[in-house]
């Protein structure tokens, strides 16, 4: 079996990630795709106002169960900084004799290099890189040879129409009632008004 593992803060899931979903599953022919919203991301800080993680595991359910992807909660259950080495182990113990990729955006795949046992990772699991916009493409390619050098990782490259969409943004569009809200499924946008979330004074808990 050929699996996918698309890890992310997702706070919002909005429609850019289900792109890259899609994308990697079509163009590798994955049989599987399993979403892990992650507990506290080791690469950036939680922004003020981030949901509950019982909020973004449910917008994730939201968003990408339509789709055909499962979500896993292994992150959240497990607690503290969510570090990729450790949850593709224990996929890798799940899943013995299966494909495994670890589907990743422009941002994240440029700074792999940095993270925590990145030797680990590139020997559980392939990696496919999702451009999110068209001018990634260079640095991407840059990268992939890099780490295929550094690390005998093995990349592919999902060629993709590139979806131009940020967390970020879509945050900030929500709290001033901007267009990039548009970027959100209609299920998320339902379930984000009805409890509130993403208004100033809001915080994690």
């Amino acid at each position: 079996m050929r699996i996918g593992v698309y890890g992310g803060a997702f706070n919002p899931p909005h429609n850019g990630h289900l792109h890259a979903v899609e994308s990697a599953r079509a163009a590798l022919g994955l049989d599987r795709v399993i979403v892990v919203p992650s507990c506290v991301p080791p690469h950036k800080e939680i922004p003020p106002g981030t949901p509950s993680d019982a909020d973004r595991l449910e917008m994730a359910r939201l968003a990408f169960s339509p789709i055909g992807a499962q979500i896993s909660d292994m992150e959240l259950r497990r607690g503290g900084v969510s570090y990729t080495a450790q949850t593709m182990e224990l996929f890798a113990s799940q899943h013995p004799g299966d494909d495994l990729w670890f589907i990743v955006g422009t941002d994240m795949f440029l700074s792999m290099h940095k993270w925590k046992t990145p030797e680990r990772i590139f020997a559980l699991c392939r990696i496919a890189a999702v451009p999110r916009e068209a001018d990634d493409r260079d640095a991407i390619s840059e990268q992939k040879a890099q780490l295929e050098r550094a690390y005998g990782a093995r990349v592919d490259v999902v060629p993709v129409r590139p979806y131009e969409a940020a967390s970020s943004h879509v945050r900030a569009a929500l709290r001033s009632g901007g267009n990039d809200a548009d970027a959100l499924s209609e299920a998320v946008r339902a379930y984000i008004a009805r409890r509130g979330l993403y208004k100033d004074g809001d915080a994690r808990c």
